[in-house]
């Protein structure tokens, strides 16, 4: 799912701009922290980053902000609303939205990843417009040594468990077919920082399970992979 849909999840559950309050955005914490790590892997938001943390620092050494989530949350529709272009809005969301995820409190509860549970009796084509793998990848610009994604080839024969970014880059991740053998597992392997990728075509499933009674691991998945 694009940032723009899900910034439109958001401000549709929200309702009135002018009237959101602290309680609405905390129920609104899981959809906004996912906005935020879209956000913070695109290459616009990497360049900006230095300039962003300054503005961190300001918001935290002003003592006349009683309320640091509201105070960005009404700082962050301040700047997306008055864009002059839908091309410069979502610019703006990516550069701000990440600043109210910072000032959510924190959760007791451990958060699940976002997951696409795959029909196993069913084909599916990712729509048109939507990003491959590759590009997923590609969105972020420096990966850390060693970075890996879990993939298959775009035929989907052969099971790359733990392929290396650059190789996905460079010539695996393009398939645009999902199906039971094409099942691809967008986990990127950042250190102790793991991000999923939860575009619709990358068919994303969690590495623990599929659903509340299936189970997934990386043997069960090469025995039927055709491979």
């Amino acid at each position: 799912m694009e940032i723009r849909d899900q910034m439109r999840m958001l401000l549709e559950a929200l309702g009135k701009l002018d009237a959101v309050t602290r309680d609405q955005l905390i129920e609104q914490s899981a959809l906004i922290r996912a906005i935020s790590k879209k956000c913070q892997s695109s290459g616009l938001y990497l360049d900006f980053e230095p300039r962003i943390s300054q503005l961190v620092c300001k918001i935290e050494a002003d003592g006349k902000i009683d309320d640091r989530l509201m105070y960005a949350w009404n700082w962050c529709m301040t700047v997306i609303v008055s864009a002059p272009s839908e091309f410069l809005c979502e610019g703006a969301a990516i550069l701000t939205m990440p600043l109210v995820a910072k000032y959510l409190p924190e959760t007791t509860v451990l958060e699940k990843p976002e997951a696409i549970i795959i029909n196993l009796d069913m084909d599916y084509r990712a729509p048109d417009g939507s990003k491959t793998l590759r590009q997923l990848v590609s969105e972020r610009r420096a990966w850390p040594s060693g970075a890996t994604c879990a993939t298959q080839d775009a035929e989907g024969e052969i099971l790359y468990w733990d392929a290396e970014v650059e190789h996905v880059k460079a010539t695996a991740g393009e398939s645009r077919r999902v199906e039971f053998r094409h099942q691809i597992d967008a986990w990127f392997a950042d250190i102790d920082n793991p991000l999923l990728a939860t575009d619709w075509s990358t068919a994303v499933v969690t590495p623990e399970e599929l659903d509340d009674e299936y189970q997934l691991d990386p043997e069960w998945v090469f025995s039927h992979s055709g491979a």
